[in-house]
Formats: structure tokens, C-alpha cells, sequence
């Protein structure tokens, strides 16, 4: 059997971005594909994948009528940099790549590091996937000898230093040329850390890699997704989406009415009517799942004192006065029974009073799906760096969760 990280592993290696996630996704998941224009062909019983750019939604119909969605729901964009609509800027005799943060990145964790060029462009003949493994580039740091001062502060200006080198030998240099595409129209191109996860520590627990956040979760999404039998009245579904890290404000984010208008449209045509729809709105569940941030020593002021994260410590169940996490008193009781059933630690999580957090999907779906919903997720250190790391026990635990999550 390949150990889960391995898994996991192979997963963030094929998906270096959103469009590529999918592509890994819906391959691995072999369901049959279905777009919106083909809904009156569900069959009962029967499992379904639908994309939509850098989303995707997968769902195992139930055997009898639907009478709830029960539904995870994770996001597999990460933090990253993409390229500008004018994409190079030359200094000099230099030519860089000219990019924005997509996310809240860690400036220094990306400096140094070989970057993969890969996402979707549009040609003459259509859409397309694109990964240049080919050719990688990297933004240089200021060495230590010429600034001094490097290592005790912590200012990083991104509009001057957050420059991925292209070339200092051509006098021209174009995207066209580059991706070996003659009839480039458009494009939405990343860059992102391209190598491998790692076992580290003494006892080879804790696995780093770029992209745990969010692919940790979308690995365990599909996990429980794949193995999930038919229920027989609920809809059973994984959905995977785009745009969570800039906000959710995109028709592939979690703030879109695409997955509630899906989720109706199946019902419509299953030969229900609208108050049915919303009658099993009410019944249903979404489990919004993501990483949450471990306890990292040396930096006690910025955490709560009674909250801290550790890592190897199971389940994490998220709560937010302030709703940066949407919260359900009642399915954080249906988790705590499953967890203690099932002998799964857990842990629970809130931010440091007065101090903003990082949200999720999870407020996004409360307030635009009308479905009951709570954050879950693990621990991990350094989010948002291109190094991740989590610990192999919790990366089993919540595999373990998603999957009675369907039963």
C-alpha cells in the first residue's frame, strides 16, 4: 500500500495550480463527467464530475430520492505568483518576469527557489493546459555581504525584489516563444516551488511541502470521495474550490451561486420542486475543510494561550466570534461523536482575542448556500511559505474523518 504522504505527494507534484488540480482530480477520480446541459441523464446510485476552470465538484447520487446534500468542501489554489498581462520587465540588460501575489505569501520563503511556469493560456484553436517543467526560474536574493542588515529586519519590498529572472541573453523574449505557441491569445500563468515533499525530523513524522495548504484537504476529500458508497438518501459530494486564498469572489470560488444553482437544478430535474429543494437545504451539512496554524515557538504573544495548535494532535475544530469560520453547534456535536467513536484525537482552535485571522470557505458557503456548515481542518506550521509542514498522524486522522464523513 503507498503511504498517504506519497499520495499526497504525487498529488501537489501533478497539480502545481488550480486548472492542473482539476485535471489530477477528476483522472484519479474516474467519475463520469457530466456538464449542466446533461443533468436529466442522473442515474440513482451512480457517481458524477463536474468542472468548471479551476473548480470542481465530484458526487455519488443517491440510491432513492434526495433528501440531503452532505457535502466537504475544500480549495486547491494556494498561495503563488502570477504573471502581470504585460508579463516581462526588462532592467538593464535583464528580463524578469513581471508578477503579482495571488495570496498572502511569504515574500523570503519564495526567494531562491526553483519555480515551475505552468496554468491555462487560450490559442487559435482553444483552451489549453500548459506546464514548461522544461525550463525553471528563480528570484534572486540580495546577498548577506551587501546588505547587512538583512537578517535583522524583515522589510521586503515585492515591487523591486519580487522579480523571477528569465534571461540576460535575449534582446527579445515573449510568452509565444517561450511555451513554443504561435498563436497565443491569452493566458493565466503561475509560478510556483516545484520540489518534492520531504520526510523530516528524526522520526520521519513531519512532511513538508509547497501546497499543503489546501491540497492536504482536497487529498482527503478524494480520498473518502473515492471509497464513499451510494447513500441512500443523501447526495454525497466533494467539491474543490478555485480563488480562496484572494477572497472567494470569483464564479470558481466558494462565493459563487454556481454549486447552490447545480445543487437545485439536480433536484428540479429528479422531478422535485423548489420548496423540496429548500426543505432539504435545511437537512444538510457542509464540513468546510482547512488547515489551521500550529503553535510556533518563540512567538508566544501571537497566540492564544488556550488555544494552541500542535502538531501530530488530530482533528482541528475551528471557532470564530467574529464568523471568520462559519460554525454549527450541532454538527460540532455530530464530529465530536464520530471522533470519539472512531478513537480520532482532535483538537479545537480560536484565534488570539482582538487579533484578525485567516478565513475559509466556510462563511462564503454559510451565507450563499443556506446549508448548515462548520471549519474543520489540521494543523500545520509556516502556512502560506513555499516549505510547508504537517504531521503524518494528522494527515491519517483526517483522512479517517472525511471518509465517515459518507457513511
Amino acid at each position: 500500500m503507498v503511504p498517504l504522504h506519497k499520495k499526497l505527494d504525487s498529488l501537489i507534484q501533478r497539480s502545481p495550480d488550480p486548472y492542473h488540480a482539476v485535471e489530477t482530480i477528476r483522472e484519479a477520480l474516474g467519475f463520469t463527467e457530466f456538464s449542466v446541459d446533461s443533468l436529466k441523464e442522473l442515474k440513482p446510485g451512480k457517481k458524477y464530475f463536474l468542472q468548471k476552470g479551476g473548480f470542481c465538484f465530484a458526487f455519488i447520487m443517491p440510491t432513492k430520492t434526495i433528501e440531503s446534500f452532505r457535502l466537504i468542501g475544500t480549495h486547491i489554489d494556494s498561495p503563488a505568483l502570477k504573471l502581470n498581462s504585460k508579463p516581462f520587465v526588462k532592467k538593464g540588460e535583464r528580463i524578469y518576469f513581471d508578477v503579482d501575489r495571488s495570496g498572502g505569501i511569504m515574500y523570503t520563503s519564495w526567494l531562491d527557489r526553483d519555480l515551475l511556469l505552468s496554468g491555462k493560456i487560450v490559442t487559435d484553436k482553444g483552451l489549453k493546459l500548459v506546464r514548461l517543467d522544461s525550463h525553471l526560474f528563480s528570484i534572486p536574493n540580495c546577498p548577506i555581504h551587501i546588505d547587512r542588515e538583512k537578517n535583522e529586519r524583515h522589510a521586503f519590498d515585492p515591487t523591486k525584489e519580487l522579480l523571477p529572472f528569465v534571461t540576460a541573453e535575449e534582446k527579445e523574449v515573449s510568452l509565444g516563444k517561450i511555451l513554443k505557441e504561435k498563436a497565443l491569445l491569452a493566458f493565466d500563468l503561475y509560478l510556483t516551488p516545484i520540489q518534492s515533499g520531504s520526510l523530516t525530523g528524526l522520526d520521519h513524522q513531519i512532511f513538508s511541502s509547497y501546497r499543503l495548504d489546501n491540497m492536504c484537504s482536497s487529498f482527503a476529500a478524494m480520498e473518502a470521495i473515492s471509497e464513499a458508497k451510494p447513500h441512500k438518501s443523501a447526495l454525497l459530494g466533494a467539491l474543490f474550490y478555485n480563488d480562496e486564498e484572494t477572497g472567494s469572489m470569483s464564479i470558481e470560488g466558494a462565493e459563487s451561486p454556481f454549486v447552490i444553482d447545480v445543487l437545485e437544478m439536480i433536484c428540479l430535474t429528479q422531478g422535485m420542486n423548489r420548496l423540496q429543494f429548500l426543505k432539504i437545504k435545511d437537512k444538510s451539512a457542509f464540513y468546510s475543510v482547512d488547515v489551521a496554524h500550529a503553535f510556533v515557538d518563540g512567538h508566544d504573544a501571537k497566540f492564544h494561550a488556550n488555544h494552541k495548535l500542535e502538531l501530530g494532535k488530530g482533528i482541528v475544530i475551528k471557532r470564530n466570534h467574529s464568523l471568520h469560520y462559519a460554525y454549527n453547534i450541532e454538527l460540532e456535536a455530530n464530529i465530536l461523536r464520530i471522533l470519539k467513536k472512531r478513537s480520532i484525537p482532535h483538537q479545537f482552535f480560536a484565534p488570539l482575542t482582538g487579533k484578525p485571522t485567516g478565513s475559509t470557505i466556510g462563511p462564503h458557503v454559510a451565507v450563499r448556500y443556506g446549508i448548515p456548515t462548520i471549519d474543520i481542518g489540521i494543523a500545520i506550521q509556516s502556512m502560506h511559505s513555499a516549505r510547508e509542514s504537517l504531521h503524518l498522524k494528522d494527515l491519517e486522522s483526517l483522512c479517517r474523518l472525511m471518509k465517515e464523513m459518507y457513511v
